[in-house]
């Protein structure tokens, strides 16, 4: 390969170098933001998102802090356990097995996704829904319908035994502006806490205990199923990253863990599924190595069909076909043959046998020399290795064969 190839080869994998670094930091920022997973997900760190109550919780170094990523009835044991189910703007009803969870010890706190609606008048039989979803913060919410008109909510209300109503919050503009919600319980927590939502509680039975209440309506309500507990909020904001940024309240935040030791952030409901592919079976059983050494097979492999091991040759030697070696002849050859094949002290002797074989067995040399010969043959054997003089046995073998003719 030439001078020219081997520099585009060289550029052609520093470009490549190049966009997976920037491909890895764009993916890098994307996640470590959060963006990309829904409202109130533990995984996104902008103001929507939940991760720094997830944070600081584990931050305590007192509280097991842990993400589900699968159904919630898998949960293997559920007592001490204060399970977050936050947000969801699309289904406002946990699992069917959510009681196992309660009866078996555990705390599940509800906390959907702030909701505004205001009333509108009706024009006609066929006009509008009285209920229609305006704007919060400058900002469109999340598709939805309204609450009381979806199929699963009156599921909902015979499981839970609560009915929903709303109640319009103030507006500024095309805005909505936060309402006060009051503490109504005997219980150490803020006597007020900003609100966000329209939905409110009705017809409450009567295992509910209400906590908070906005222009006298129920918002956050608490009920003992077996051993366990639920709390149900119609306002997430509390939780987020916003509200632990402009004014965190601790006291609440503290009362919706409940004091147990560990604490699930529930993602599956969100859409965030664990499915482990090849990469994570990888970081899982620690196949880092195994990553490396096939990385470092393919750059050889790159390498060795780039460029070659072999020194340059110079302009004349590839004019000329290179210089000539000199070598030897057949006779050599065979002397080399010889010297490695035959010990010293056998070559006369195996020397006379392949004569004999050749030439004496096509009919070339009579009986009487032949004898002659071999009786040579013989005495040069009568001697030992180191008295054996093979020149000298030589020469009576040819004066034997001269005679004879």
């Amino acid at each position: 390969m030439n001078r020219s190839a081997q520099s585009l080869v060289v550029l052609a994998a520093l470009a490549l170098l190049v966009f997976g670094w920037g491909l890895w930091q764009l993916f890098t920022i994307r996640f470590e933001t959060g963006d990309v997973y829904p409202p109130y997900s533990s995984l996104r760190a902008d103001p929507l998102g939940t991760k720094a109550l997830h944070d600081g919780l584990e931050a305590t170094g007192t509280i097991r802090v842990g993400r589900n990523f699968r159904p919630l009835e898998r949960l293997s044991d559920p007592r001490g356990t204060t399970v977050f189910w936050l947000g969801d703007a699309h289904d406002i009803t946990p699992p069917a097995d959510w009681r196992n969870l309660l009866r078996g010890g555990g705390r599940l706190v509800v906390a959907w996704t702030p909701s505004q609606f205001v009333e509108r008048t009706r024009t006609n039989a066929a006009g509008p829904l009285p209920w229609q979803q305006a704007r919060y913060r400058q900002g469109p919410l999340l598709p939805r319908d309204p609450l009381s008109m979806k199929p699963e909510d009156i599921a909902f209300r015979e499981q839970w035994q609560l009915g929903l109503a709303f109640v319009a919050l103030p507006t500024s503009g095309a805005a909505f502006e936060a309402d006060s919600a009051t503490l109504a319980a005997d219980l150490p927590l803020p006597a007020e806490t900003p609100w966000h939502s329209t939905v409110c509680f009705t017809n409450l039975h009567a295992d509910w205990r209400v906590i908070y209440e906005r222009q006298g309506r129920p918002v956050v309500v608490e009920r003992r199923v077996g051993d366990g507990a639920v709390v149900v909020s119609t306002d997430a904001w509390l939780v987020s990253n916003e509200a632990l940024r402009r004014g965190r309240e601790t006291e609440f935040l503290t009362w919706l863990v409940g004091g147990n030791p560990r604490v699930i952030f529930d993602e599956h409901h969100l859409g965030v599924e664990a499915n482990p592919g090849l990469a994570g079976m990888l970081r899982r059983y620690r196949m880092h190595g195994i990553v490396g050494a096939f990385l470092a097979l393919a750059l050889l492999f790159v390498w060795r069909n780039a460029a070659s091991f072999l020194p340059r040759q110079r302009t004349g030697e590839l004019a000329t076909g290179g210089p000539d070696i000199a070598g030897r002849d057949a006779a050599s050859g065979f002397v080399n043959l010889l010297r490695r094949g035959v010990p010293r002290n056998e070559l006369l002797k195996v020397c006379f046998t392949e004569w004999k074989q050749s030439l004496a067995a096509s009919g070339g040399c009579s009986k009487e020399r032949l004898d002659r010969m071999e009786k040579v043959m013989l005495s040069h054997d009568d001697f030992s290795a180191s008295e054996r003089n093979p020149v000298a046995t030589y020469r009576e073998l040819h004066r034997a064969w001269k005679e004879q003719r």
